[in-house]
């Protein structure tokens, strides 16, 4: 049980094409803030589809719920799937599958609790893996209720208009998402979403003299070079590069002048 969230962990950061994701229930002991921000920043260069749903739902954290569905509404490439009673905790990454009785969603795998046996199968093999990829996207999709977000183009056909309450056909894509909200209101609420001493992940976007400006995803923050590590640092590319994955504390949010400064060196280890 405890290898599990070492598994979701890689699978939020590892993937370069698709992260596939079933969990019959959501909650915020899982999907945080943070996990989030991960998500969608994998879902600018992935496919990222979650499903979920089972009986009345109760156990699902709507917080939660609605936090992966307002990351779905800006994003082109984050689905999230109501279906009906799945049983089935499946992860799928680029060249592995896991098939198991861990809440992926709803379980953060507490090596607190008491020990409880639990099996399941890990399957490292790129074409086993593209091969239960499409047969749970296929199966699932036909079973969607509820598409918030936008699926892969090549599974929309297979959503079943009559059970789906997304409203126009499924398979064109304007169907199947949400309004867009313009990039100022996006970045107005990821700004609003930031709290400091959060800590978050994002990516070096550029370096400069005096820092580097971090990519959260909708808004971009400022390591300055003071912040960067505990030493002196003569230039900021001594320490990151662009591209970089980098996890920062969130030092100050600036909602009038639309700012961020963060801290790598802060950040607790």
């Amino acid at each position: 049980m405890a290898d599990h969230p070492a598994w979701l962990d890689d699978a939020l950061t590892g993937p370069k094409r698709r992260l596939l994701i079933i969990s019959p229930w959501i909650t915020g002991s899982v999907v945080t803030r943070q996990f989030v921000g991960r998500l969608e920043q994998l879902a600018r260069s992935a496919d990222v589809t979650i499903f979920w749903g089972f009986g009345d739902n109760a156990k699902t954290d709507r917080h939660a719920l609605q936090s992966l569905h307002d990351a779905a509404g800006r994003s082109s490439r984050l689905a999230v799937v109501r279906v009906d009673d799945t049983h089935a905790k499946i992860l799928v990454s680029d060249s592995y599958y896991v098939k198991t009785s861990f809440n992926w969603l709803s379980f953060r795998g507490d090596s607190n609790r008491k020990f409880r046996q639990e099996e399941g199968d890990l399957v490292s093999d790129q074409v086993l893996a593209d091969r239960a990829y499409d047969r749970y996207m296929r199966e699932n999709c036909g079973l969607a209720l509820e598409i918030v977000g936008t699926l892969p183009e090549r599974y929309r056909t297979y959503v079943n208009p009559a059970s789906s309450t997304t409203g126009p056909p499924p398979s064109s894509p304007d169907a199947m998402s949400p309004p867009r909200q313009s990039r100022a209101e996006r970045k107005r609420e990821a700004l609003k979403s930031l709290s400091v001493g959060e800590v978050v992940s994002g990516t070096v976007k550029t370096i400069t003299n005096f820092g580097a400006f971090v990519d959260l995803g909708e808004v971009d923050g400022l390591v300055h070079i003071s912040q960067l590590a505990d030493r002196r640092v003569d230039h900021p590319s001594d320490v990151v590069s662009v591209g970089d994955a980098v996890t920062v504390l969130v030092q100050d949010v600036d909602l009038d002048r639309e700012r961020v400064s963060l801290s790598l060196r802060a950040v607790p280890q």
